[in-house]
């Protein structure tokens, strides 16, 4: 049999099967889109983090969360939605109860499991650097369709942060020490979103070099670092009043500090704290609040 004769076998066999290809192609990918529209339009959505709710909500997607934290308390719209518990204990019960088509989180990679195994659809996203907060809009802006809308709130935040970095770009640069918690005393360390906040807003911070997120200090340690802008940030039982007066009275057993001495030691007002300590879509607030605290003088000439 000539090799012509073997090949028109061939040929037919490739004639038919080349249209199925195709088609199977087509079917496929009609079948991802479908799929993916799905995945982008959820309609029931638990947030698991104060910045996850904030990142929601800045993206218009806010009547679509049926379920919060009882940190999540902006906007104000949030605290009407269901609360299901704590940041990191929440009542996994009371999640289910609420049907979600989706949950976003922060790591926690327990809860993350105990959901998964219930079969439920969670997103996680990061939350310990700057840049983690433009994933988080970016991924979240993936899931809900919303990628435009997170496109432009990302360019809208970096002119912001930018603006505020020149303000201090020239100025000297304190020694900065943001406390988190006390007993046992822990600060910001490097690889955190406040690390670089710090940094932008012309300042340097005393644990800046520190392997560990929020490492623990010892007060010999604080008074040899001499940290000349102390932020105090910890969650100390009390109202505002009550709470700055503990702050004050509690750095003023270190007299020989800089920030002490000098008058430098700033308590955070609860709506302080919710704008500092959340790495979400008013990050750009969160410098503007340092850069104060830091630096009022480049606040004041602006």
């Amino acid at each position: 049999m000539s090799t012509s004769t073997m090949a028109q076998p061939m040929r037919r066999f490739l004639r038919l099967v080349r249209p199925l290809t195709a088609l199977a192609s087509v079917l496929l990918a009609l079948a991802a889109a479908v799929s993916g529209q799905a995945v982008k339009t959820p309609k029931r959505i638990v947030s698991l983090s104060p910045s996850c709710t904030e990142t929601l909500f800045a993206l218009g997607v806010g009547d679509r969360v049926v379920g919060v934290t009882n940190y999540c308390t902006f906007p104000a719209e949030a605290k009407t939605r269901k609360q299901v518990g704590g940041f990191l204990n929440p009542d996994v019960e009371a999640i289910v109860s609420l049907a979600p088509d989706l949950i976003i989180t922060v790591p926690n990679a327990k809860l993350v499991q105990k959901l998964e195994e219930l079969r439920m659809r969670v997103v996680v996203v990061p939350n310990e650097s700057l840049a983690d907060v433009f994933t988080a809009l970016a991924k979240v802006g993936e899931v809900t369709g919303t990628e435009a809308t997170a496109a432009r709130l990302t360019a809208e935040i970096r002119g912001q942060l930018e603006a505020l970095r020149k303000r201090a770009a020239n100025l000297p640069k304190p020694r900065v020490l943001f406390a988190v918690n006390h007993d046992p005393l822990m600060i910001a360390g490097g690889g955190t979103f406040l690390n670089e906040l710090i940094g932008l807003a012309g300042g340097v911070n005393i644990a800046a070099l520190s392997p560990i997120t929020y490492p623990q200090f010892g007060m010999e340690e604080i008074i040899a670092r001499a940290p000349e802008v102390i932020v105090d940030a910890t969650m100390v039982v009390g109202a505002d009043a009550e709470r700055l007066a503990w702050v004050k009275d509690h750095w003023q057993r270190w007299p020989s500090i800089p920030a002490v001495k000098n008058g430098r030691v700033h308590a955070l007002s609860t709506e302080a704290l919710d704008v500092l300590v959340r790495p979400g879509p008013r990050i750009a607030l969160a410098l503007e609040a340092l850069l104060r605290l830091i630096h009022p003088e480049a606040v004041a000439a602006s």
